[in-house]
């Protein structure tokens, strides 16, 4: 009974890997019944069940078919993730994972990573455009500017943002204010924990072709989380995210830059220091397009916007978006 419930469990692993089941057999020995339940769980969920970490001893892997050596963790996103993936600086870990940092083990979830964009050398642009505010955009921009006195003290006793859902020009429902430094933005997530969309979006009725078909493509969704200085978001869901940040760009461009997201890739999408030195750098003048909110970012849900190349020239063009405003705290 053993033997063939571990059998089952490497077959159906075996199947869903990037290389032949022979290689994924290697690897799998050195996890447990318990570990292999717990990756079965998270690679065919494709991370929306949240497995506990899988964890084993740092050391290097061996790779039969390159000859090279790599970190377990980064060998087991190879197999169900990444096939293309080389370098453990190449990942970083999520807050779901809850193993420290140390040089003795290390989770080995793939879905416990991320593939790293890093904000020094980002992906490359999708599209640049004019920065355009319309009157629906400006009153929420307005919006941003507020907070919330909470009581209690602590780090996270305050909210550090809000998050607003938009159809083209349209809000939809309330803003989603938090002071957790994780949260989660979804249309379809089993027992998610925090701004469902699908929700907001019940509760309006469109006919509009294109909000109908971007609403079924947000799935997972993202996963926002805030570290010391910088806010980063993973893209969960199976379709890219198209990001603009004050912080993504130079301090004086007349055009922001709008980025493109792969599923599986995270971004750093706002750097609270970074925003301090581009506001002292900043030259009014060159702003012929009207004034930068500094703690603004808009997170499109697969369609991209502003080059000439799409129809879509600003962001209220877009069927399904996200306008993420900082608090800052004074």
């Amino acid at each position: 009974m053993f033997r063939t419930r571990r059998s089952c469990y490497i077959k159906r692993l075996s199947k869903l890997a990037n290389e032949a089941a022979r290689s994924v057999e290697v690897v799998l020995k050195k996890l447990d019944n318990q570990q292999l339940e717990n990756l079965m769980l998270s690679v065919e969920s494709k991370g929306a069940e949240e497995a506990p970490c899988i964890v084993l001893p740092v050391g290097d892997e061996p790779r039969p078919d390159r000859g090279y050596p790599v970190q377990p963790h980064v060998r087991f996103c190879q197999l169900w993730r990444w096939s293309d993936l080389r370098l453990p600086q190449e990942l970083k870990k999520l807050p779901v994972c809850q193993t420290p940092h140390n040089n003795v083990i290390i989770c080995v979830n793939p879905y416990h990573w991320s593939y790293l964009s890093k904000p020094d050398s980002p992906p490359p642009p999708y599209s640049r455009h004019p920065q355009e505010l319309s009157k629906s955009e400006d009153s929420a921009f307005s919006e941003s500017r507020l907070t919330s006195q909470l009581s209690g003290s602590g780090e996270y006793s305050k909210p550090w943002c809000k998050v607003a859902y938009w159809e083209l020009n349209v809000r939809v429902g309330r803003q989603f204010q938090t002071s957790n430094p994780t949260l989660n933005v979804f249309a379809d997530l089993p027992h998610g924990d925090g701004m469902c969309l699908e929700t907001l979006a019940s509760t309006r009725i469109t006919e509009n072709a294109s909000v109908l078909q971007t609403r079924t493509k947000i799935g997972q969704g993202i996963t926002m989380f805030k570290e010391d200085q910088k806010v980063w978001v993973y893209n969960r869901s199976e379709y890219p995210l198209f990001v603009n940040s004050p912080t993504l760009g130079p301090p004086n461009s007349e055009k922001l830059t709008v980025y493109k997201l792969l599923p599986g890739y995270c971004i750093n999408i706002f750097d609270y220091e970074l925003s301090k030195l581009n506001q002292r750098l900043r030259d009014s003048s060159t702003l012929k397009n009207g004034p930068i909110d500094e703690y603004a970012v808009r997170i499109s849900f697969a369609k991209g916007w502003g080059s000439s190349k799409y129809s879509r020239r600003c962001i209220t063009c877009c069927p399904c978006w996200l306008e993420v405003m900082f608090l800052v705290h004074r």
